[in-house]
C-alpha cells in the first residue's frame, strides 16, 4: 500500500512538473541579442499647443478620409480606467485605421499580423496634460521580415507612410 501511495504522489509530482515545464515553454523568452528600446517600438507626436481633444480627433478622421483609410472605432480607455478605479483619469483615446485592401494584402501572406490589425493611433493626454499621438512602429515589422513579397513590403511601406502623415498633420491640426 504504501508503495501504491508513492507511486501515485510521484507520478502527481512528474504531472505538475511537466505543467510548470509546459507553462514555462508558454512564456515568451527575451533573447539576449534583441535589443529594441521603447523609443523604437513606439513613434509619438506631440500636438501643438492650443489644439483641443475634438479638434485633434477631426483631424486624425478627416486626414484617414483624405489618404482612403477607413476610421473603423476607438476606444476611450481612460472611460474604462475611471469607471473600475472610481478615480478620474487623463484622456487616452485609442482610435483605429484600415486600409481593407492592405490588409486582405498582408493576411493572405501571413495570417499572424493580424495581431497588428487594424493601424491604432492613441491620443492621450500625458502626465503634464499635453496631448500626444502615439502609434506602433510599423517599419520595424516590414524591415524584419525577409520574406516580405515586395508588394506586402510596398503596400506596408505606404501605410506606414500614411498613418505617419496623419499623425504630422492632426498634431497641427491640419485637415
Amino acid at each position: 500500500m504504501k508503495l501504491l501511495f508513492l507511486i501515485i504522489n510521484l507520478l502527481i509530482a512528474l504531472n505538475s512538473t511537466a505543467t510548470i515545464a509546459q507553462e514555462a515553454v508558454l512564456i515568451p523568452q527575451v533573447s539576449d541579442h534583441i535589443n529594441i528600446s521603447t523609443n523604437e517600438l513606439i513613434t509619438s507626436v506631440q500636438v501643438q499647443e492650443g489644439l483641443t481633444i475634438n479638434d485633434v480627433l477631426e483631424s486624425l478622421k478627416s486626414l484617414a478620409i483624405s489618404h482612403q483609410f477607413l476610421f473603423v472605432g476607438e476606444s476611450p480607455i481612460h472611460q474604462q480606467i475611471t469607471a473600475v478605479t472610481d478615480n478620474p483619469y487623463r484622456y487616452t483615446n485609442i482610435l483605429s485605421f484600415c486600409d481593407a485592401r492592405v490588409g486582405k494584402l498582408i493576411l493572405d501572406y501571413k495570417p499572424e499580423y493580424a495581431a497588428f490589425m487594424p493601424c491604432r493611433i492613441a491620443l492621450a493626454k500625458d502626465a503634464k496634460g499635453r496631448l500626444w499621438l502615439h502609434t506602433f512602429n510599423l517599419g520595424l515589422i516590414i524591415s524584419s521580415d525577409p520574406n516580405l513579397p515586395p508588394d506586402v513590403k510596398t503596400a506596408g511601406i505606404k501605410v506606414w507612410n500614411t498613418i505617419q502623415t496623419i499623425m504630422q498633420g492632426a498634431a497641427v491640426g491640419d485637415f
